[in-house]
């Protein structure tokens, strides 16, 4: 380390030697401001880590280095106790590996190390690769096919999950102890990823096998699910995490937690070697046994958040009670993870041992404000990244979020009156004279100023509103319905992000456009059905505009409005073409209006298209290895 000081995130070092100090404005984060090199008057401990260590969504209002830092001083009373909050959202490895070796300024006693969510970053499958990673592709996908990229990734992300054990535990030299903190999983969360393209005629099966899934868990036939699950699996060998997924849920509705926790645990570790359907923060189960195994080596203490979860709750299925999403952790779950680490780093100063009940009396917890901001930010996560296809509780569990918000705060209520009027199409959400005023409720400002429609959120905003008994709930809409009645006149074409109904099935192509289209002028289609959202008053019938090409041609494209038949087009050829509907007010609704296509099934060997993303690589070009049933150009609503 180099004896010039150097900034650790957001402090800026001023001074030297015994006067040396690191400060940083007041405005960010939060406290302290003024952090002296020397602290021979006390014990001072260092937090790192990602979003889940800096404690989204409650931060910067309640954090895990908070309740640690009180569980501490109050078991500890006979000690000055500090924690350093050095964990920040986003954080990749290299910056994790930066900060904590600047953190050696600080001379702390303890470094507890609360991450691993983030380590798969830059190793995925993206489909914004550059040229050269392109024909890096190609050559796997020509030695060892799809699979080979799974293989790849798994491979690269064991292999930088030692070395960030071993580098970070390095850092903690001299006095300083090191604690790995295990980061624990929502085995609740649901991840729906399609199967790459395969030889032969699998990925037609596998589609048919998960039509039949569907069906058999919308019956509760959970005997049928595992069976079919395991016909998926056979076919889909760790590619995508979906048949697991269909196992953990079957299980779990069986009682059988233990072995649905195992399920979900290996839907994780297929699912992140890919970033076209977005892969989520999430601890594999291979880099926590990375963890766990390397602290005799590497000298430090490993601490199973999971397994202390387990022990807490009497049950190995930990869900929605523990965690606000896929990692963040509830302030419930929050409080009892670093209850156990206050544990381990007591017994290491020579603390009688206290139990865990005793800790977490001791540990805080948020003011309602603060809950019900989380609530609302925790329901446009699910809104946005939950895939309500599989498991047809996304909105249910959106409107009990949003209960729990409007429960803990008044401010709630108000905040989602905000939201539904900034869905008006007049102006954007960020210029509206109503976005200062929504946005008084701590953390919530990026959800409502949202530009997209997002309308299992809205649908969850205005049914909690009304049974709050806003009477205003109805008279939001009819200026937000009119807004898009007059959108139609010069017509809204529905193919833009806003107003697809699945947002985690959009590629994060798409999160770098500033015009939120999709990194190319269509819609592709990754999954058999596409589902659209739009507003309307239903006053009278609208039209459809609907430019499309289906890639199994020759067969028939269904298109549904508000699950009712509005007709089936026939795909002549591979080539672009163009439908004119009717849609009748009979069928339209006065609010949330839902536009399904329904896309052919492969019936055919794909081999050839693989064959055909293969030589796209090979010349760095972009290519597709996953199936596309289907592109949509244009599905213009108009009057």
């Amino acid at each position: 380390m180099s004896n010039n000081p150097t900034a650790i995130l957001d402090w800026k070092p001023t001074g030297s030697g015994e006067t040396l100090v690191f400060e940083r404005s007041a405005v960010q984060r939060c406290k302290p401001q003024k952090l002296p090199a020397a602290h021979p008057d006390r014990l001072r401990v260092c937090l790192f880590g990602e979003s889940l260590a800096a404690g989204f969504p409650l931060a910067p209002a309640f954090t895990p280095a908070m309740i640690l830092e009180d569980i501490l001083r109050a078991a500890a009373p006979d000690r000055q106790i500090e924690v350093i909050d050095l964990a920040m959202p986003n954080m990749g490895p290299s910056e994790q590996l930066r900060v904590a070796e600047a953190a050696r300024q600080l001379a702390p006693d303890a470094c507890v190390f609360l991450t691993g969510n983030n380590w798969y970053y830059g190793l995925t499958f993206e489909p914004t690769a550059s040229i050269e990673a392109r024909k890096i592709y190609a050559k796997e996908l020509e030695k060892n096919g799809v699979r080979g990229l799974t293989k790849e990734f798994r491979q690269q992300l064991t292999e930088r999950a030692e070395v960030m054990v071993k580098a970070l535990a390095a850092t903690a030299t001299g006095k300083t102890k090191a604690y790995f903190a295990i980061p624990p999983t929502n085995h609740a969360w649901e991840r729906l990823n399609p199967l790459p393209l395969l030889p032969g005629d699998e990925n037609k099966g596998w589609q048919s096998l998960l039509g039949d899934a569907m069906a058999a868990e919308e019956k509760k036939n959970y005997s049928k699910v595992l069976e079919i699950s395991d016909a998926m699996a056979k076919i889909d060998q760790g590619l995508t995490g979906t048949p697991e997924r269909f196992r953990a849920r079957a299980l779990f509705a069986l009682g059988k937690k233990l072995e649905a926790r195992d399920a979900a645990m290996a839907a994780i570790d297929g699912c992140n070697w890919q970033n076209v359907t977005w892969a989520l923060p999430q601890v594999p189960t291979f880099v926590a046994d990375i963890i766990k195994t390397g602290a005799q080596k590497n000298t430090y203490k490993a601490i199973d958040i999971e397994k202390v979860f387990t022990e807490q709750t009497s049950s190995p299925w930990h869900g929605f009670d523990l965690f606000y999403d896929h990692c963040h952790l509830s302030a419930e779950g929050m409080r009892i993870a670093m209850a156990k680490i206050a544990s381990s780093l007591l017994e290491d100063l020579g603390y009688p041992a206290a139990t865990m009940d005793t800790l977490l009396s001791k540990a805080p917890k948020p003011l309602a404000l603060n809950l019900a901001s989380g609530a609302i930010q925790g329901a446009h996560w699910l809104s946005q990244f939950y895939p309500d296809f599989a498991s047809k509780d996304g909105i249910q569990r959106i409107e009990t979020s949003l209960r729990e918000s409007v429960q803990n705060h008044a401010l709630s209520v108000s905040v989602l009156s905000d939201y539904v009027r900034l869905r008006h199409l007049a102006v954007s959400p960020g210029l509206s004279s109503v976005m200062p005023k929504a946005a008084h409720l701590p953390g919530v400002g990026a959800v409502v100023a949202s530009s997209k429609l997002n309308p299992v959120f809205l649908a969850g905003a205005l049914k909690v509103l009304e049974e709050r008994g806003a009477d205003e709930a109805g008279h939001l809409l009819s200026p937000i319905l009119e807004s898009y009645r007059s959108r139609y006149s010069e017509g809204l074409d529905l193919t833009q992000p806003s107003y697809r109904t699945w947002f985690w099935e959009r590629t994060p192509t798409s999160w770098f456009d500033p015009q939120e289209r999709q990194g190319s002028p269509i819609y592709r289609a990754l999954w058999p059905k596409s589902q659209f959202s739009f507003l309307d008053t239903g006053a009278s019938e609208l039209k459809l505009e609907f430019v499309f090409r289906s890639l199994p041609a020759g067969r028939s494209v269904n298109i549904r409005l508000n699950g009712s038949e509005l007709q089936a087009t026939k795909s002549e050829t591979s080539k672009w073409q163009t439908v004119k509907l009717k849609m009748p007010q009979a069928k339209l609704k006065r609010g949330l209006n839902s536009l399904e296509v329904e896309w052919p099934a492969f019936t055919a060997d794909t081999s050839h298209l693989l064959s055909d993303a293969k030589s796209q690589m090979e010349k760095g070009s972009e290519a597709e290895i996953f199936p596309v049933f289907g592109e949509i150009f244009a599905l213009r609503v108009f009057i």
